[in-house]
This record gives C-alpha cells, sequence and structure tokens, in this order.
C-alpha cells in the first residue's frame, strides 16, 4: 500500500520532503488525522518552509475540532491551531507564490 512505500522512503532517506508531505495527503484521506498531524510536524522540523504541512495540520485540527465538538476546550485550541496553521501556509514564501494577483 502507498502508505508503507512512503514510509519505507523516509526510512532510505529521511531529508528527502516529498514522502512527509504525500503521507500528510494520504493521512488525511483516510482519515487519521492524529498520524496527519505527527507526520506533519516532523516535516516541519526538517523542512520548516514547507506550506503544505501547514495545510495539512490546519486541515487535520478543523476535522478533528468538528469530532470533538462537545469538548469546549480542546475544540477552540484545535479552531485556534488550525487558523494558525493556514496563516503560516498562505504567509510562507512559497505561499505567497500561489495567490492569484491581488489577493
Amino acid at each position: 500500500d502507498a502508505v508503507d512505500f512512503m514510509n519505507r522512503s523516509l526510512l532510505l532517506d529521511p531529508d528527502f520532503r516529498a514522502p512527509y508531505i504525500n503521507l500528510g495527503v494520504a493521512y488525511l484521506r483516510l482519515k487519521l488525522f492524529e498520524k496527519t498531524l505527527e507526520i506533519s510536524e516532523a516535516c516541519l522540523e526538517r523542512h520548516p518552509q514547507s506550506p503544505q504541512c501547514h495545510y495539512h495540520i490546519g486541515i487535520a485540527c478543523c476535522q478533528l475540532a468538528l469530532l470533538v465538538e462537545g469538548c469546549e476546550g480542546l475544540c477552540g485550541d484545535l479552531k485556534r491551531r488550525a487558523i494558525e496553521a493556514f496563516h503560516e501556509a498562505r504567509e510562507s514564501e512559497e505561499g505567497q507564490k500561489r495567490r492569484p494577483e491581488g489577493s
């Protein structure tokens, strides 16, 4: 399965950024939001200029917040973290390049 192959590729070269990003996408699609956070945070430790990982963290936090609606404290923390992650992604150098003109 693709997740296994990407995890193996990280063992071969933990400094290669692409598997981290692809694992983040795969975990989001599998609704493994905690795993998404783990792999995205690991990527940011090695590659701080990775807006895709900030975006994945934002999506995972939003989804987790929806799952814990009844717990106001945790839900609020997740929402704040999501907003911060989206802001980081948007304001990054790469995020600025992808913005449409005038926005």
